[in-house]
């Protein structure tokens, strides 16, 4: 090779990723040629006979690539359309004998391979802007959501089995890795070492959950529907334990199952270690099915139920956790409490604020109660001791959050403080 033609070469070469959009548009497979993923496959099966002396070794930091000998300098090819291949194989291989560097042909490779699935993903995932008014429908009242949901898993399941044929790794999802990017299914098997397993594991997990949304698709279900939920999740754990070895199955369980994430939700201002978690979820998962609400409210069989399952399960977390976290531990469970934490976090104020608020509302309650239920006074009296112990409770508020935090606190939950006594009526004019 002439001098001049081989520092034309290696310019252009150098140039990297600023080419990556040329050649992508002029790329011999765009998309509108690969409408479904069965056109792909075909350079899949090419590439896969010859994957041993293709895949390339892992890159190695910063290592200098070895030196070239002046026959494979003259070999390399002259310019673009001898590197240009609708194959990914031919394309990877004309790449290499250029010269290219590993990591430029990973990301050529990937931007094409995506530009490949691009469109149909689009499709079935049917984001559209042009239709800005129905972005806020819930998802799962699509009656084909599940359907689509499946075809987008095995495109997106194809398109990595491509990429790891071609090189060795899928970067896609090796650059969600680095950016801490770590989807519901990877945190939920993190556990499992196997990949054949763990993906075998998904399979499972994905035809289930595509089960379970079909029966909430509408958010709304009975008792019934909680039934055939229970039993789909007991068939998925049948299932699972051909897979799955007892302790995996527990360490899936205490991950993926219902009542791990009602647990999660209910511990969100309440903190707690893994062990005390996995012993907490013990002990809910134990009376699972008894600690559910009935849907009828004149299910006071049901209701019964669940009051005794609420005590037998606080009477063992309280041994566990002692008696001031346990007191803590239901504090956290009551929303009124929750919004006080997240305001108080919001205006930047110690976690003590939330507690003393709602320490002021408790007493103010039980001191109205009694109020209420004392015969002796009458309705005058009554109205203006609860009035006293009201303006007294607001005074004690404001004192805590300021004045500018009482005013929003009772815009968003002071409704308890409105119910400690009647308004005073307005003055005549």
């Amino acid at each position: 090779m002439k001098p001049n033609n081989f520092l034309l070469l290696s310019l252009a070469l150098n140039l990297g990723l600023g080419a990556v959009a040329i050649y992508i548009y002029r790329a011999a497979v765009p998309p509108s040629s690969l409408s479904t993923s069965e056109e792909i496959k075909p350079s899949v099966q090419v590439f896969r006979q010859r994957a041993r002396q293709l895949r390339p070794e892992p890159l190695s930091g910063d290592a200098a690539a070895p030196a070239l000998s002046d026959a494979a300098v003259a070999d390399r090819p002259k310019d673009w359309s001898e590197i240009e291949s609708s194959d990914y194989a031919t394309f990877i291989a004309n790449l290499r004998a250029a010269g290219c560097p590993e990591e430029t042909i990973r990301d050529l490779v990937t931007a094409r391979v995506n530009q490949a699935y691009g469109s149909q993903l689009r499709e079935l995932r049917g984001w559209n802007p042009n239709r800005y008014w129905e972005m806020g429908r819930s998802r799962y009242m699509d009656k084909d959501y599940a359907e689509r949901q499946r075809k987008i898993r095995a495109l997106e399941k194809e398109k990595s089995e491509l990429l790891i044929s071609l090189l060795g790794v899928d970067p896609n999802e090796q650059m969600k890795r680095d950016h801490g990017q770590v989807d519901y299914h990877t945190r939920n098997f993190d556990f499992l070492t196997d990949n054949d397993r763990k993906e075998k594991v998904r399979d499972i997990q994905e035809k289930y959950t595509a089960l379970e949304q079909e029966i909430q698709r509408t958010g709304f279900y009975d008792d019934e529907d909680r039934a055939k939920l229970r039993e789909l999740y007991r068939q998925r754990l049948e299932e699972l334990s051909g897979i799955l070895n007892p302790q995996e199955l527990q360490e899936y369980d205490v991950r993926a199952s219902g009542v791990a994430s009602q647990l999660r939700h209910d511990l969100e201002v309440f903190d707690v270690s893994e062990e005390e978690f996995r012993r907490m979820f013990a002990v809910r998962k134990a009376r699972e099915e008894d600690l559910q609400y009935p849907s009828d409210p004149d299910d006071k069989a049901g209701l019964e139920r669940r009051k005794k399952a609420v005590e037998e399960a606080d009477a063992q977390l309280r041994q566990m956790l002692g008696d001031e976290r346990f007191a803590q531990y239901k504090r956290s469970q009551d929303y009124d409490y929750r919004q006080l934490v997240k305001m108080t976090e919001r205006w930047e104020l110690p976690r003590e604020r939330a507690d003393t608020v709602y320490s002021l509302k408790e007493d103010a309650e039980e001191a109205v109660k009694e109020v209420r239920n004392n015969k002796e006074l009458s309705a005058e009296q009554r109205e203006e001791t609860l009035r006293k112990i009201r303006e007294e409770t607001e005074s004690a508020v404001t004192e805590v959050l300021g004045a500018d935090g009482f005013r929003k606190y009772t815009n968003r939950q002071g409704w308890w403080l409105r119910n400690l006594s009647p308004d005073k009526p307005k003055p005549r004019t």
